[in-house]
């Protein structure tokens, strides 16, 4: 079950070791990705501690989406895998494209950018989406359809809730 509240309370390169009971080594599907279903929190490791760093969360059901979404990986993809998504995880009605574009623009006044996302060695679709400076939504379809539901979301932390300080560079 995704929750709102435990996205919300998430911070940018907040040590993994202090969102997650115990940090299994088996559990990270890349260098930079920690599986903990349906979060997949994105990584960078502390130079120095040798921590792992929250960088951002997706939230997706399955290793082979967050493969998709994040590394370009469209080969082992399933698309029978659907994200199931509650309402309340943003307060949206619908996670339909055109709702999810309609509730950011009007309810949230954010500025979006939909993209495409293309394999730059063989040219595959990967994925469209709906960007902001928060989220990412992404969905399969090379078309627009209305009516579609994102198989992934991105939640962007900000370095700007670290107490205004400035993120570490040697990162």
């Amino acid at each position: 079950m995704i929750e709102k509240k435990f996205i919300d309370n998430l911070k940018f390169l907040q040590p993994l070791k202090t969102v997650v009971i115990s940090v299994d080594e088996g559990r990270i599907i890349d260098e930079r990705i920690y599986s903990y279903n349906p979060y997949y929190f994105v990584l960078s490791k502390d130079k120095s501690s040798g921590d792992y760093l929250i960088r951002s969360c997706l939230v997706t059901n399955s290793d082979s989406a967050a493969y998709r979404a994040l590394l370009d990986n469209v080969e082992n993809y399933n698309s029978s895998e659907c994200l199931e998504l509650e309402n309340e995880i943003l307060g949206v009605e619908s996670y339909k494209y055109s709702d999810v574009i309609n509730y950011l623009k009007n309810d949230l006044c954010e500025k979006i950018l939909e993209s495409a996302s293309y394999r730059f060695k063989d040219g595959k679709f990967i994925h469209k989406k709906i960007g902001t400076t928060k989220y990412e939504f992404y969905y399969l379809d090379k078309k627009i359809d209305s009516n579609e539901l994102p198989y992934a979301i991105l939640f962007k932390l900000s370095w700007k809730k670290i107490k205004g300080e400035i993120p570490n560079k040697s990162l």
